[in-house]
């Protein structure tokens, strides 16, 4: 009985641990209405206005957030996001701008 007890345990554990994986994603913060399409600041922002939801564009893949009030204020910019991935929606735990590198 007691193995039977362990077995089911570590099984437990060990779906739980794939529920959410814990990433580290660099993309753009975009809207949900255009997704990878465009990206750019004005354009964003724009949508944000209109009621889109902002998404996580890296590497071509457009991630949803279940938080997006985290990312709201930095339409079209570069971040890297430390969060969470369940059924491919980003939870945000922490976030930096990236800023952009200056000639010269």
């Amino acid at each position: 009985m007691k193995k039977v007890l362990a077995i089911a345990a570590m099984v437990a554990s060990l779906s739980l641990a794939a529920l959410a994986a814990n990433v580290t994603l660099r993309g753009k913060v975009g809207d949900s209405m255009c997704g990878a399409k465009n990206t750019s600041v004005s354009c964003v922002n724009k949508c944000f206005k209109m009621g889109d939801h902002p998404v996580l564009v890296s590497r071509g893949h457009v991630y949803r957030i279940s938080n997006p009030a985290r990312l709201r204020r930095f339409g079209g910019r570069l971040v890297v996001v430390h969060g969470s991935l369940h059924h491919g929606v980003l939870t945000v735990h922490s976030f930096h701008v990236v800023r952009p590198h200056r000639k010269g």
